[in-house]
């Protein structure tokens, strides 16, 4: 992924060394504003939207991983996964939400970060 943003590609090492890092929101906004400035998206771009959920073999939530709709019917915690990608497939961004937030509701963050420019710390 990172050859096709042109982000020359790291060593193993590399990796491991920057691993802490890429949790944080601000490495996944630069990593997201590199992929969206590859796809040169622009005012009329078409983006494709979908969202999954992920449940999780427990039976309380943590404030994060909570019940909420299910399409299969679960009661244990999950949580929410929104994937943006342009037209071709090309992942942009991916966010996840608490378990017990509308999908409704995750569609709009999403979209609106995704156009927040942000500077890639690679």
């Amino acid at each position: 992924m990172l050859a096709e943003t042109g982000i020359d590609s790291v060593t193993d090492r590399t990796l491991t060394r920057r691993l802490p890092g890429y949790p944080k929101a601000s490495f996944r906004a630069a990593l997201s504003a590199a992929c969206t400035g590859h796809a040169g998206l622009g005012p009329a771009s078409l983006v494709l939207y979908d969202v999954t959920t992920l449940y999780f073999e427990t039976d309380a939530g943590d404030g994060f991983r909570e019940s909420g709709f299910s399409k299969e019917r679960r009661l244990e915690p999950q949580i929410t996964v929104g994937l943006l990608t342009d037209a071709t497939g090309f992942p942009l961004a991916v966010r996840a939400f608490k378990g017990n937030e509308p999908e409704t509701d995750t569609m709009l963050p999403v979209i609106n970060a995704s156009k927040q420019p942000t500077s890639c710390p690679m």
